[in-house]
């Protein structure tokens, strides 16, 4: 049977380096959507003169992007508005793993983002942003975007 994600069942783990702890931070979301995207490659223009049709060739592929949705909790220290303004203020590279929050008997514990392993090894990513809204109905969501760094950097420890 396949493994279903229902919100509360997904987490999405980033963490950092932080130089107000001087140490790692770790920022953990409840997800209730996620989207990946990426590798679209441009196409640059190689007509010439002579041609009597366009000539075209595959540009760089674009990097993995991941949008996380989840639901804010404020009790929840591990998932702190004030560590992703410091992340976004000081371009601190992290590491991002997207898995089921649990094993639930049948559905074993699958990782989305990041190796398979436990504890999973996250993708090198960047916080590009973040927003955090609250509906009238007192549930307070967010969505927080990452892009993947195209080289290893060093895992926050």
């Amino acid at each position: 049977m396949p493994n279903k994600f229902i919100g509360s069942r997904l987490a999405a783990i980033y963490e950092y380096n932080s130089a107000a702890t001087g140490g790692k931070r770790v920022v953990t979301f409840g997800v209730t959507g996620f989207s990946i995207s990426g590798g679209d490659r441009t196409m640059i223009d190689a007509t010439t003169g002579a041609d009597d049709r366009r000539q075209v060739l595959a540009g760089l592929a674009e990097p993995l992007t991941a949008t996380v949705n989840f639901i804010y909790e404020a009790d929840n220290t591990g998932q702190n508005i004030t560590a992703l303004d410091e992340s976004l203020e000081t371009c601190s590279s992290g590491t991002l793993v997207l898995r089921t929050a649990t094993d639930f008997g049948d559905c074993a514990l699958t990782t989305i983002i990041g190796s398979s392993a436990d504890p999973p090894e996250g993708v090198h990513v960047y916080l590009n942003s973040y927003s955090v809204e609250a509906e009238l109905d007192g549930i307070v969501t967010g969505t927080a975007e990452f892009t993947k760094l195209s080289a290893a950097v060093p895992s926050p420890s």
